[in-house]
């Protein structure tokens, strides 16, 4: 997986960021349940993904008003310990690692 700076991923990517970490705090994000993305620790006692949106989809987007890009946060222990982002989560190989999130 390519690490990324999150500046270099456009500024709607940074306030996503931000609203994902805070959705974090307020537990109102839902579970990953893709199977693009594959960590051997998810699932494990103590180890999630969560998923986020960056954006939305075209308001006629047969496939709903989500769109592709997303965030997903790992949260070990109760602690975001990694984070990663696509352009197109309905494509393996297009995730990226944010290293400074």
């Amino acid at each position: 997986m390519t690490p990324a700076s999150k500046f270099s991923l456009g500024a709607d990517v940074v306030a996503a960021i931000a609203q994902a970490k805070n959705d974090l705090r307020m537990n109102r994000l839902r579970p990953y349940e893709g199977a693009e993305l594959l960590d051997p620790h998810a699932g494990a006692r103590g180890c999630k993904l969560l998923e986020a949106y960056v954006g939305a989809a075209r308001h006629t987007d047969p496939l709903g008003a989500a769109g592709r890009r997303r965030l997903v946060l790992k949260v070990q222990s109760g602690q975001l310990s990694e984070m990663y982002f696509t352009d197109d989560h309905y494509r393996p190989g297009s995730w990226r690692t944010i290293i400074d999130f």
